[in-house]
């Protein structure tokens, strides 16, 4: 008698069955989060569920980061249990997916005739939408970026929202700025104290003993660093009375920073000096080969760039001013303009070239451009650089 089978059917469940993309082992989701942005990590992934926050928000995924993008060290100096990885290494991120393939991800904008003469000094604030330009015409101007939209027609007329035509009474040197309040100085011998809030009016005025070639503001003291050989500060609060006054260098001095433990100056004679604010005395004295034209301090790095186009970093953290390493990046002139943060430094030279680097060691260079004439100082906030050459300015900013 022949057997006879029935089929048996097992209904499934399909619940039973389905993959979240949280259930992944951290390794796998690690490899998967690799391929993504580090701004879309940070502020898309990491509110999806909690298991995805817990993962961004630990140190160890963004040293894998690290690990699987670059063959190089990150960060070029030793940091410590307190280092922010996410920060560090999203700067880093973000600044490389602007400025790889040379910088295609940036929109060039060029203001020709700026000025009427060679420009010296130029500064970005309010998160890199208003640059100001300072010059040897003696003239200050204010140019309100978002209204350069088409790089092929640049209208620098739109562009130009205020001036003054006599700011200074010689070349305008340098310019800074801290919240509110605009700070420059010039061969005039003059550092000039302005409201940005109050149509940029003048607020006070310093008389000091030397060209004023280099300045910096910090808590309502400003620093400014002079061609005699003086570094000297001034109360921001009560009129630009003078605090103190330094000899540090025998020649004229090029760049300075001021922060609330040092005063840090950087001279023709080839030393940089760190001067202790509390203590009232020289820290350290730092040796250069050659002498530090400009310099970008911040987040526990010091970079210098010398007359030759050389960078050369310190390591500040702990107080230490410990010499890291100089890199050669290309430049085959005097680096009159530096700037960096935790994701890149960029440099710019007399040889018309501006590079930008990554802060790894050993340092890459993504992006190299050419400008017209000498560069004659740049600065770099939010993604946006500002660079001026001869009597032009050119701006980059990231497409959207």
């Amino acid at each position: 008698m022949p057997v006879t089978t029935k089929r048996l059917q097992i209904k499934l469940r399909t619940d039973d069955y389905k993959l979240y993309l949280h259930f992944l082992p951290p390794e796998i989701l690690l490899k998967i989060f690799s391929y993504l942005e580090s701004n879309f990590m940070i502020n898309t992934l990491s509110i999806v569920c909690k298991a995805f926050n817990k993962l961004i928000n630990d140190n160890y995924t963004w040293k894998s980061r690290i690990n699987f993008k670059l063959t190089s060290t990150f960060p070029c100096i030793p940091v410590g249990e307190n280092f922010n990885w996410k920060k560090a290494v999203s700067n880093l991120d973000t600044e490389y997916h602007r400025w790889k393939n040379n910088g295609r991800n940036m929109n060039k904008f060029t203001i020709k005739s700026a000025h009427y003469s060679f420009i010296h000094a130029i500064h970005l604030f309010q998160n890199g939408r208003v640059c100001v330009s300072g010059s040897r015409d003696c003239a200050l101007k204010f140019w309100d970026l978002d209204k350069l939209t088409d790089p092929k027609n640049v209208n620098a007329t739109d562009a130009l929202v205020d001036i003054h035509l006599d700011a200074h009474k010689g070349w305008i040197w340098t310019i800074t700025s801290s919240g509110p309040q605009l700070c420059t100085g010039g061969w005039d011998a003059m550092l000039h104290l302005w409201d940005l809030e109050n149509g940029c009016r003048r607020l006070y005025s310093a008389k000091c003993k030397g060209a004023v070639l280099c300045a910096s503001l910090h808590n309502n003291v400003a620093a400014a660093g002079t061609y005699g050989r003086r570094v000297s500060t001034f109360d921001m609060r009560r009129g630009m009375l003078p605090v103190k006054e330094i000899w540090p260098h025998s020649r004229a001095v090029l760049a300075v920073h001021l922060d609330d433990k040092h005063i840090i100056s950087a001279s023709e004679d080839a030393t940089i000096s760190v001067y202790d604010r509390t203590a009232n005395k020289t820290l350290t004295t730092l040796e250069c080969p050659n002498y530090v034209m400009s310099m970008s301090y911040r987040d526990g790095f010091l970079y210098g760039g010398d007359k030759r186009g050389v960078i050369h970093l310190w390591d500040v953290t702990e107080n230490q001013f410990k010499f890291v390493q100089s890199f050669d990046v290309g430049h085959d002139g005097s680096m009159t303009g530096l700037s960096h943060n935790f994701g890149c430094v960029i440099s710019g030279c007399t040889d018309r070239s501006i590079k930008v680097s990554s802060t790894s060691l050993p340092i890459i260079t993504w992006a190299s451009f050419e400008v017209e004439e000498n560069v004659g100082d740049l600065y770099y906030l939010r993604g946006v650089l500002a660079a001026s050459s001869s009597d032009a300015i050119t701006i980059w900013k990231p497409n959207k």
